[in-house]
């Protein structure tokens, strides 16, 4: 396998806190945007300390995109983003709510 392709694999579906954030963001995340306390607050307590480093990497990859200013970050998703099919077809095979 291609370096680069199993780094960015890994970086993209390697987590389980990021496949619980990608659905999170695709099926309930407000229209008009998120902040980093509103995702966490969604997402289990164990996940909550870890929310933060995984918008991070939805954010590297174009799956959303930091609209607001730096003292209040709001987030909103791209939906035109390649990778949210992959993260819908793990949503789907792991049977999670929504999907």
């Amino acid at each position: 396998m291609n370096p680069d392709l199993r780094e960015t694999t890994k970086e993209l579906f390697g987590n389980p806190v990021r496949v619980q954030l990608a659905h999170w963001v695709r099926t309930e995340a407000p229209e008009d945007g998120f902040s980093l306390k509103t995702a966490q607050a969604a997402l289990s307590e164990e996940a909550g300390t870890a929310v933060r480093a995984e918008i991070l990497k939805l954010e590297k990859f174009g799956l959303i995109k930091d609209e607001g200013s730096h003292r209040e970050r709001k987030y909103r998703i791209e939906k035109d983003c390649q990778f949210w099919s992959a993260f819908e077809a793990i949503a789907q095979t792991l049977d999670l709510p929504g999907s």
